[in-house]
């Protein structure tokens, strides 16, 4: 049950916020709501003024803002509105008061400084996080809707930019608006903000009031709140805590209920009292009267009019905004707009284009008319087509991206599905039109198309065909599937088997009747044939004479004399004379043995000699004649150290001076009208120097916690990335030292860990699992398992994870820990062999308050046991900053303040602005920060006030070890902490101390660890056994991957059944063979998504010296081979004896083991591919284009001997050559 029994109110003017952890119904409330949810599973009851709200109506009346901000990059902010005005506003609506309304809307969002900004990607600056989501919500309430509703409206924003935010819904709720989001983490400032909230846990209300009445409610409970916690930090806490406890939230549930009752007691949810007796429809009128533009509405209704109550309201707004030719037009123009700001995307769909092309038309360079040169021509057709339809895909991730802004436009009515469809149509025909052109130029007259300038005409048109219908194939199958990585799956395998079937493998004669529907189905089928009939139009060309019957044949290196005289007996067979001149084959014949229907007129209607000389040899591909073919909290493990004994400090991390900046490319604005501060959108060749990080000093304590704070892009990952060593040594300017001294790249590995922002684990391993094998990776071979296993015990309890050690990670599809549990469960990763250095970026990210602080809670107790614990962070709450021992505040690159959480107050009071009353700190000094970044002089006060005020503070003080290290040199420090219990892997307390000894500093501290701590077959055992544990859990992967092989074994047997031995049935033999091995191939592909995200893991572990890179290769090779063996097995069986292949038993066995090598070298292929790409995306896109390549180059499409010089390198380079030359010799070996 995800909600049970919910019931309460929201009236405009008012913000109502739905609380409670991850998992708690809060988004399932919403979309309840919204009426999001199927009707016939959800129970009770929705009204507005005590009236049911009709579906139509609500979608006009109303807003949904979702979690992710859907926007078209390239827009500007103004521009972005504008469009959203174009179609949500009614057409009788002026365009100056369009207008008007979307520049109040930019007002009233705070966006008029960025209004001239795009909205910007991955790949283009433009406005910052807290603009785009205010962005997000002005287009859904651009025609003033009644109801708002929004889906975690400040998720992934800092504390000021959430703040706007909710600042912003106030105004729209204060305009006469409803308002009702969920929240997931809100600050006491946020809270001022609300009027009502309702929290949630397992489905069930726990409070639902005013914010002012949440501390009376829980004392009443009996659990009053703390003097100056938050109220919903410390409600949230108390909710979790009585989820984990034996009788759940029931009692709470229940007080509140009790608690209601007295409340309300003279108070009924009745609309007489609260709507002033105004019905739906007249509510909507007078809301109309007011000016509030919901879409379309009028507010001429007849009084007599006798309908029902819903159909009436209904009657107040049409279905759409605007007639379809207006909205494909705005559509349009939309499009272009985006597209035309992004040429990249363009440029990189012509390149690859016009790459193919060169390809295509280099290897099958001035065909000739010989039956090689037929052969060579079906080929080059099949392929050409085929690289057509694979191109499309690359538009994939656009088309899903458009697709998600299409879903939350027509969701309410926006537009027409229809509208969008045929604009869409329109936009993308010039762009197609170019690269049909240009594919066309490039191919047509390099192979020697026959035509003419007819010819190239026709030819051109049949590729902008393939090019349109392989973009709305795209297009379609984007609609239908959830994501780019299932959607190129899709793609890549439908358009296989579009070529299996298109009439070039196995002619449409020769396909079995059951299969026959799919060759109909075949979108390459009809521009292949259409190309076919342009290049063979004319019946009277030939192409075979004579003796040239016997080129495709061992007879064909016969002298000439032999073959004439076999040419005259055939001819005395058939009773026909043929001499060495005579015209065996036309291009009616090429046609017909194709299985092509003849649309020319001049086809012959009586049988030619090629057909009449059918039984005796058949155009087809070469022959192969026999050629050579080439622990924490002091963990006691043989320490008497105890945790609560005061110990001196030994380690004391400084950085001084530190600067870091980048060569960036320049980018020119194409707007004059963005102010000075604004991002630009266009390129030029001119780059700039980009400072992230400028002058930056400081010192981490063991003991304690540094937070690095700042807004998004003040440069906290970079500062933590410079101190772990993580960027190249020749940007970074400035000096990094422990104890006083420098560290070596291989010290800093193994006596420090780095939590990345991402939870990298294995989703199937239980908690307790995960950190075994990383004790097993990081804990000296010497340390015996037994002090092993209470390592990894005394972690789970020192993390807080005792309750959920038996509980798997989990994934999206399969359930686990939370979030929070997660997280310390990556933390524990890093530091399970007790790093004396912790670096942690944004180990809160995504977390709730109660998750976020538990996190840190950790870390506290992480860094008292001795270590140096480094974090940057992005919303702490003022708990969490009560666990922080030092805050260093970053803006722009620059430090603007440095100390302790306790001085806070004082600096910015001495800066001349105090800190309020009862106000979070760090939201005060982050707002400060803000601000100043806004104005003209930047934060350059500030920077040159914090220097001031740190000399004056640290007058007597200097970084120096001398002073704060008790006068230990580094080796000492860390022999020292050895000795004390700290499990720095593989550590030795043995070292030389040979006073002769004159190696530096660096090479001495060195020589206190290995580099790894365990010997390579150990690493290997101890991979081998991870991955088959957590692969054993998901076999519905290899299952996928199983029924993949079975499925295209399946239908190659079925369309291959029992070739004869025929020329047709040597000819379909090549093609099984070709086909069969690519697929298998790309069915390697799939594993790509798994492949990254080891890569991700292997990354982490590697990058502290966990095992060996080749230890890690080798176990990926032998964990996969039991299961390659059971594919290539299964494929095998399948398709050997189905498709009549030649040799028996040993000829089983020598095609299975082909199989499997294909398999495995595919495989190991993929796992190459998936270490130099950054993402899946890129990932499919590579693997398909080069396997297209291989399969070009295998000898199939042309034979070696045809193969230009220029291009054969590649012919050796190919995967698919070896394999499909292995099964040619073994099923024509006799």
């Amino acid at each position: 049950t995800l909600l049970n029994d919910i019931s309460g109110e929201a009236r405009d003017g008012e913000i109502l916020a739905v609380l409670g952890a991850s998992g708690s119904g809060k988004s399932t409330l919403i979309d309840a709501l919204a009426n999001r949810i199927a009707k016939g599973s959800l129970k009770g009851r929705v009204s507005l003024n005590g009236e049911a709200i009709g579906s139509r109506m609500l979608k006009v009346i109303s807003a949904y803002v979702m979690q992710d901000d859907l926007l078209f990059p390239m827009l500007t902010v103004e521009e972005t509105l504008t469009f959203a005005a174009e179609f949500r506003l009614p057409r009788t609506l002026s365009r100056t008061k369009k207008k008007a309304r979307v520049q109040a809307l930019i007002d009233q969002l705070g966006l008029r400084n960025a209004a001239k900004t795009v909205i910007g990607d991955e790949e283009h600056r433009g406005v910052s996080g807290g603009e785009r989501r205010r962005v997000s919500i002005g287009i859904d309430i651009i025609h003033d809707p009644i109801i708002l509703f929004l889906d975690e409206p400040t998720s992934g924003l800092d504390s000021t930019s959430a703040y706007m935010v909710v600042k912003v819904l106030q105004r729209i709720a204060q305009s006469g608006s409803v308002v009702i989001m969920s929240i997931h983490q809100p600050g006491s400032r946020i809270m001022g903000l609300l009027d009502r909230m309702l929290f949630l846990s397992r489905g069930q209300t726990v409070y639902s009031g005013s914010p002012t009445n949440l501390a009376s409610f829980l004392s009443d409970f009996g659990n009053p709140i703390p003097e100056n916690e938050n109220r919903t930090e410390f409600a949230l806490d108390l909710i979790r805590e009585l989820e984990g406890s034996a009788g759940g939230t029931k009692s709470l549930v229940e007080f509140n209920k009790t608690w209601q009752n007295l409340k309300n007691s003279t108070r009924k949810f009745d609309v007489d009292e609260d709507g002033n007796g105004m019905s739906l429809k007249e509510a909507i009128s007078a809301s109309i009267s007011r000016g509030k533009l919901v879409s379309g509405a009028t507010r001429t209704t007849t009084s007599g009019d006798r309908r029902s109550s819903s159909s009436t309201n209904n009657s107040l707004v049409p279905t759409f905004a605007n007639p379809f030719w207006i909205e494909i037009g705005v559509l349009s123009k939309r499009s272009v707009l985006n597209s035309r700001r992004m040429p990249e995307l363009f440029g990189v769909r012509l390149g690859a284009v016009m790459v193919t092309g060169f390809i295509l038309a280099t290897v099958f360079m001035k065909l000739d008319d010989s039956p090689k040169g037929v052969q060579e021509r079906l080929g080059f057709f099949a392929f050409a087509l085929s690289t057509i339809f694979y191109t499309c895909a690359d538009a994939l991730p656009m088309f899903l991206q458009e697709r998600y802004i299409f879903m939350r436009e027509t969701a309410h009515n926006a537009y027409r599905r229809s509208s969008y469809v045929l604009s869409h149509a329109l936009v993308s025909l010039p762009a197609l039109v170019f690269l049909s052109l240009a594919f066309s130029a490039i191919t047509f007259w390099a192979v020697g198309l026959d035509g003419g300038s007819n010819g190239f005409l026709f030819y051109f048109l049949v590729t902008l065909a393939s090019f349109w219908t392989g973009t709305s194939f795209v297009t379609f199958i984007s609609g239908i599937v959830p994501n780019v990585l299932l959607g190129f799956t899709v793609v890549v395998a439908i358009l296989a088997y579009f070529l299996l079937f298109s009439g070039f493998f196995i002619t449409r004669d020769r396909i079995p009747t059951y299969w026959i529907w799919f060759h109909y189905l075949s979108l390459i089928k009809y521009p292949y044939e259409a190309v076919m009939q342009n290049e063979f139009r004319d019946p009277t060309k030939c192409f075979v004479r004579g003796v040239q019957i016997f080129d495709n044949s061992p007879l064909g290196d016969f002298p000439n004399s032999t073959k004439v005289e076999l040419l005259q007996a055939i001819s005395n067979t058939l009773g026909v004379n043929i001499t060495a001149s005579t015209c065996l084959t036309t291009s009616s014949d090429i046609l017909t043995q194709q299985d092509i229907t003849q649309l020319s007129n001049m086809a012959a209607t009586t049988p030619t000699l090629g057909q009449l000389f059918k039984r005796f040899g058949d155009i087809s591909k070469e022959f192969p004649s026999g050629e050579d073919t080439p622990p924490h909290k002091a963990l006691d493990i043989g320490s008497h150290h105890i945790m609560g004994e005061p110990r001196p400090l030994q380690f004391v991390l400084s950085f001084l001076n530190l600067t870091y900046s980048v060569r960036t490319r320049r980018r020119i604005r194409r707007s004059t009208a963005a102010t000075e501060a604004d991002p630009v959108t266009g390129e030029s060749l001119f780059s700039t120097t980009k400072t992230l990080l400028n002058d930056i000093s400081g010192e981490a304590r063991d003991g304690e916690i540094l937070a690095i704070l700042g807004a998004s892009g003040s440069g906290k990952s970079t500062l933590i990335d410079a101190l772990a060593n993580r960027i190249a040594k020749g940007g970074l300017k400035g000096r990094v030292s422990l104890n006083g001294e420098a560290i070596g790249s291989r010290m800093l590995k193994v006596i420090s860990a780095y939590v990345m922002q991402d939870d990298l684990l294995f989703p199937m391993l239980t908690v307790e699992e995960t950190l075994t094998f990383a004790a097993e990776f990081r804990l000296p071979r010497t340390l015996s398992k037994t002090k092993k296993k209470a390592r990894v015990h005394a972690l789970i309890d020192q993390l807080g994870l005792r309750n959920s050690a038996k509980t798997v990670i989990g994934d999206e599809e399969h359930r686990g820990v939370s979030g929070g549990e997660r997280r310390r469960v990556s933390i524990g990763i890093d530091i399970i062999h007790d790093p004396i250095i912790l670096f942690l970026d944004e180990p809160t990210s995504g977390l709730d308050s109660t998750s976020a602080y538990m996190v840190v809670k950790v870390l506290q107790r992480i860094a008292q046991s001795g270590s140096v614990v480094i974090m940057s962070i992005h919303q702490p709450g003022s708990r969490i900053t009560g666990l922080l021992d030092r805050m260093l505040f970053l803006s722009r690159g620059q430090t603007v303040y440095s100390g302790s959480p306790t001085n806070l107050a004082s600096f910015l009071s001495d800066f001349g602005h105090p800190i309020p009353e009862n106000e979070n700190r760090t939201e005060f000094a982050l707002d400060l920060i803000r601000e100043l970044e806004g104005s003209a002089g930047g934060t350059k006060s500030l920077v040159g006030f914090n220097k001031t005020w740190q000399n004056l503070k640290n007058s007597t003080r200097k970084f120096d070890f001398d002073e704060d290290g008790n006068g230990m040199s580094l080796k000492e420090a860390i022999s020292a902490s050895i000795l004390r219990g700290k499990l720095v892997s593989g550590a030795t307390t043995t070292t030389t101390t040979t006073s002769g000894d004159d190696r530096s500093s660096s090479s001495t501290n060195n020589s206190l660890v290995p580099t790894f701590a365990n010997p390579f077959w150990i690493e290997v055992g101890v991979l081998s056994k991870r991955s088959v544990l957590n692969s054993r859990r998901m076999p519905e992967l290899f299952g996928v991957r199983l029924g993949a092989v079975m499925v295209t074994g399946f239908i190659l047997a079925t369309v291959f059944m029992k070739l004869d031995d025929s020329p047709k049935g040597l000819q379909e033999r090549l093609g099984f063979f070709a086909f069969a091995l690519s697929t298998t191939f790309y069915t390697c592909a799939d594993a790509l998504p798994m492949f990254l995200q080891e890569r991700y893991i292997f990354m982490r572990e590697t990058a502290h010296n966990a095992y060996r890179r080749s230890s890690y290769v080798l176990s990926h090779a032998l964990v996969s081979l039991p299961a390659l063996v059971f594919l290539s097995l299964a494929f095998s069986a399948i398709t050997f004896w189905a498709v009549g292949l030649d040799g028996s038993s040993n000829g089983f066995l020598f095609y299975f083991l082909v199989n499997l090598a294909s398999f495995w070298t595919g495989t190991s292929f993929v796992t190459f591919v998936s270490g130099i790409v950054p993402n899946v995306l890129l990932g499919f896109t590579v693997v398909v284009s080069i396997l297209a390549y291989f399969l070009l180059f295998s000898g199939f499409f042309i034979t070696r001997d045809r193969i230009p010089t220029y291009w054969i390198w590649f012919h050796y380079l190919s995967l698919i050559k070896y394999p499909y030359e292995a099964v040619m010799q073994n099923e024509f070996r006799d």
